[in-house]
């Protein structure tokens, strides 16, 4: 254990795996590196990071007063993943259709993660999905997230 960020590799893993209509499925450098909606190979997927923070049952535990051990402190960390879908239909000029059209993939990357542990992660919770959402469209690209959350523990154990 450690106090690494969270490891998104297993879920893109898992996305790519489940979701065989997306070309790939991509992380975060890979993502912030896209600058225009035409530059993204529909249909595509990134996974994202978007918050990592305290457990809320680590933050009400009353403080002792006193340190933990040399190397053994921990605590659990909830985390936010969002899945980026980047679609594309150039039979329509309106974003509405593009989503009737997105429906199946982003049916399918949930399908895939609602109810999945991520292997290898200590303290980890089947991941629960939160929200989706449309990021951007553009003439027929449409960007929709999807958010899902888990935990893991972070910190030193002997």
């Amino acid at each position: 254990m450690s106090s690494t960020p969270f490891d998104v590799t297993p879920i893109i893993e898992r996305v790519a795996g489940e979701v065989a209509v997306l070309q790939q499925v991509r992380g975060a450098a890979d993502y912030a590196a896209i600058t225009a909606l035409r530059d993204f190979r529909v249909p595509e997927g990134f996974v994202l990071v978007t918050n990592e923070r305290a457990a809320s049952a680590d933050e009400r535990r009353p403080s002792t007063g006193a340190s933990a051990p040399a190397g053994q402190a921990r605590q659990a960390a909830g985390v936010e993943i969002a899945v980026v879908l980047a679609v594309r239909n150039y039979r329509y000029q309106r974003g509405a259709p593009a989503v009737n059209d997105a429906m199946p993939i982003i049916g399918a990357v949930r399908d895939s993660l609602i109810g999945w542990l991520p292997p290898g992660v200590r303290g980890a919770r089947p991941l629960r999905w939160l929200r989706g959402y449309v990021l951007d469209y553009d003439a027929g690209t449409l960007l929709w997230a999807d958010t899902f959350s888990t935990q893991h523990f972070i910190g030193k154990t002997p």
